[in-house]
């Protein structure tokens, strides 16, 4: 379904990520994703914002946003200067749920520094992203694994 001219996700962005991270990753701590490998047509940028405004958003990519919801992380994919495919996570770490297993770095991790980050864009000729599971308890028995995700290089943060 076209909403102007944005594409309303027929792929569940959210579950691929993770499915990526399940079969790329599984076997250690840490791993690494292409973007590359998801199931979508064509993209020439993706961009990952933090919980920015939507005016923030639309700055960014030069483009209408209308289908911002809350301060979710937004995932956005552009192809020739329309939005392709979109997502927004909400991560509720205490459910078992897919959504509950992503989470994203905002701290410019590639440099170690505490620098907050508003967003990350990625090319398909940059599109790794690193991997690192985490493991915690809420209630002292039960781990919950998730899996924290960030940049592979500088070039990926947004300026």
């Amino acid at each position: 379904m076209l909403i102007g001219c944005e594409k309303k996700d027929e792929v569940n962005i959210e579950q691929e990520i993770f499915n990526l991270i399940e079969s790329k990753c599984a076997a250690s701590s840490k791993g690494s994703i292409d973007l590359n490998d998801l199931p979508i047509s064509k993209w020439d940028e993706a961009c990952i914002f933090s919980d920015v405004s939507k005016g923030y958003i639309q700055e960014k990519i030069k483009l209408p946003y209308t289908l911002y919801k809350d301060i979710g992380i937004k995932i956005i994919f552009i192809h020739e200067g329309k939005i392709m495919h979109y997502t927004e996570l909400f991560p509720a770490l205490d459910t078992k749920a897919t959504k509950s297993k992503i989470t994203f770095f905002f701290n410019d991790d590639v440099r170690k520094s505490l620098q907050m980050v508003d967003y990350y864009i990625l090319t398909p000729d940059n599109a790794k992203m690193d991997v690192i599971e985490q493991v915690y308890s809420n209630d002292g028995v039960a781990n919950i694994v998730s899996y924290g995700i960030h940049p592979e290089n500088l070039s990926q943060i947004g300026r």
